[in-house]
Protein backbone atom coordinates (compact mmCIF):
# COMPACT_ATOMS: atom_id res chain seq x y z
CA UNK A 1 0.00 0.00 0.00
CA UNK A 2 1.37 3.04 -0.53
CA UNK A 3 2.44 5.45 2.48
CA UNK A 4 0.70 8.61 1.03
CA UNK A 5 3.80 10.73 1.88
CA UNK A 6 3.77 14.66 2.52
CA UNK A 7 7.11 14.53 0.65
CA UNK A 8 6.98 11.34 -1.77
CA UNK A 9 10.44 10.63 -3.11
CA UNK A 10 8.17 9.41 -6.00
CA UNK A 11 6.59 12.48 -7.32
CA UNK A 12 10.03 14.44 -6.50
CA UNK A 13 11.69 12.63 -8.55
CA UNK A 14 9.53 12.17 -11.83
CA UNK A 15 10.77 14.48 -14.56
CA UNK A 16 7.56 14.17 -16.47
CA UNK A 17 5.23 16.08 -13.78
CA UNK A 18 3.52 12.37 -13.85
CA UNK A 19 3.84 11.99 -9.87
CA UNK A 20 1.51 14.53 -8.37
CA UNK A 21 -0.41 14.92 -4.90
CA UNK A 22 -4.24 15.93 -5.34
CA UNK A 23 -6.38 18.53 -3.92
CA UNK A 24 -6.95 15.70 -1.60
CA UNK A 25 -3.24 14.92 -0.36
CA UNK A 26 -3.34 11.91 -2.51
CA UNK A 27 -0.15 10.71 -3.98
CA UNK A 28 -1.23 9.43 -8.11
CA UNK A 29 0.46 8.93 -11.33
CA UNK A 30 -1.18 10.20 -14.29
CA UNK A 31 -0.75 7.76 -16.63
CA UNK A 32 -0.85 9.71 -19.89
CA UNK A 33 1.80 11.64 -18.64
CA UNK A 34 3.94 8.61 -17.35
CA UNK A 35 6.48 7.54 -19.76
CA UNK A 36 7.94 4.47 -17.82
CA UNK A 37 11.18 5.45 -16.90
CA UNK A 38 10.78 3.68 -13.63
CA UNK A 39 12.71 6.60 -11.48
CA UNK A 40 9.37 6.70 -9.12
CA UNK A 41 9.73 2.75 -8.43
CA UNK A 42 13.18 3.14 -7.41
CA UNK A 43 12.90 6.39 -5.34
CA UNK A 44 10.12 4.95 -2.82
CA UNK A 45 12.08 3.98 0.25
CA UNK A 46 8.79 1.40 0.76
CA UNK A 47 8.68 -0.47 -2.49
CA UNK A 48 5.57 -0.17 -3.06
CA UNK A 49 5.19 1.91 -6.71
CA UNK A 50 5.86 -0.80 -9.61
CA UNK A 51 5.42 -0.68 -13.16
CA UNK A 52 1.72 -1.86 -14.48
CA UNK A 53 0.44 -2.31 -17.48
CA UNK A 54 2.05 -4.80 -19.01
CA UNK A 55 5.69 -2.78 -17.00
CA UNK A 56 4.95 0.64 -19.21
CA UNK A 57 3.39 2.93 -16.68
CA UNK A 58 4.23 3.80 -12.89
CA UNK A 59 1.63 2.55 -10.57
CA UNK A 60 0.44 2.30 -7.02
CA UNK A 61 -2.19 2.69 -4.45
CA UNK A 62 -3.91 6.02 -4.73
CA UNK A 63 -7.05 5.16 -2.20
CA UNK A 64 -9.40 4.32 -4.92
CA UNK A 65 -9.12 8.16 -5.74
CA UNK A 66 -12.46 8.03 -7.22
CA UNK A 67 -13.95 6.65 -4.53
CA UNK A 68 -12.63 8.96 -2.11
CA UNK A 69 -13.67 12.13 -4.66
CA UNK A 70 -17.14 10.81 -4.33
CA UNK A 71 -16.77 10.91 -0.37
CA UNK A 72 -16.53 7.09 -0.19
CA UNK A 73 -14.12 5.01 1.48
CA UNK A 74 -11.46 2.93 -0.59
CA UNK A 75 -12.04 -0.41 -1.23
CA UNK A 76 -9.78 -2.15 0.69
CA UNK A 77 -11.05 -0.22 4.03
CA UNK A 78 -14.66 -1.16 3.00
CA UNK A 79 -14.29 -4.64 2.31
CA UNK A 80 -11.91 -5.41 5.70
CA UNK A 81 -13.78 -8.26 6.82
CA UNK A 82 -11.82 -7.02 10.39
CA UNK A 83 -12.09 -3.79 9.89
CA UNK A 84 -8.31 -3.42 10.44
CA UNK A 85 -8.34 -0.75 8.00
CA UNK A 86 -9.69 2.70 9.11
CA UNK A 87 -10.02 5.51 6.64
CA UNK A 88 -10.10 8.99 7.94
CA UNK A 89 -9.03 12.90 8.16
CA UNK A 90 -5.96 12.89 9.73
CA UNK A 91 -6.03 17.09 9.73
CA UNK A 92 -8.76 16.96 11.60
CA UNK A 93 -7.68 16.25 15.87
CA UNK A 94 -11.60 15.07 16.70
CA UNK A 95 -11.64 12.60 13.94
CA UNK A 96 -12.31 9.33 14.32
CA UNK A 97 -9.07 8.07 13.42
CA UNK A 98 -7.07 10.54 14.92
CA UNK A 99 -8.51 9.45 18.30
CA UNK A 100 -7.32 5.89 16.92
CA UNK A 101 -3.53 7.05 16.10
CA UNK A 102 -3.44 8.40 20.06
CA UNK A 103 -4.91 5.89 22.14
CA UNK A 104 -3.06 2.79 20.28
CA UNK A 105 0.27 4.76 19.82
CA UNK A 106 -0.39 3.81 16.13
CA UNK A 107 3.26 4.90 14.17
CA UNK A 108 3.97 5.41 10.65
CA UNK A 109 6.88 3.14 9.22
CA UNK A 110 10.62 4.41 8.14
CA UNK A 111 10.48 7.78 10.12
CA UNK A 112 14.24 7.88 9.50
CA UNK A 113 13.64 9.31 5.30
CA UNK A 114 10.99 12.25 6.65
CA UNK A 115 8.61 11.33 3.86
CA UNK A 116 6.18 12.01 7.11
CA UNK A 117 3.40 9.07 5.36
CA UNK A 118 -0.21 9.31 5.72
CA UNK A 119 -0.38 5.35 6.58
CA UNK A 120 -0.15 4.87 10.65
CA UNK A 121 0.38 1.04 11.98
CA UNK A 122 -0.60 -0.20 15.62
CA UNK A 123 0.79 -2.86 18.10
CA UNK A 124 3.90 -2.34 15.95
CA UNK A 125 6.89 -3.28 18.17
CA UNK A 126 9.41 -3.32 15.36
CA UNK A 127 8.85 -2.62 10.78
CA UNK A 128 7.85 -5.66 9.37
CA UNK A 129 10.59 -7.35 7.72
CA UNK A 130 11.89 -5.67 4.63
CA UNK A 131 10.76 -2.24 6.38
CA UNK A 132 14.39 -1.73 7.84
CA UNK A 133 14.14 1.47 10.19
Amino acid sequence: MCMQCDYPPCVSVCRYDAGFIDEHGIVSVDRKKCVGCELCTLACPYCVRYMGQNGKVAAGCDLCIDRVQEGQTPYCVKTCPTEALIFGELDNPQSTISALIQQEGAQPLKKKFRTHPKVFYANLNHDPPGFSP
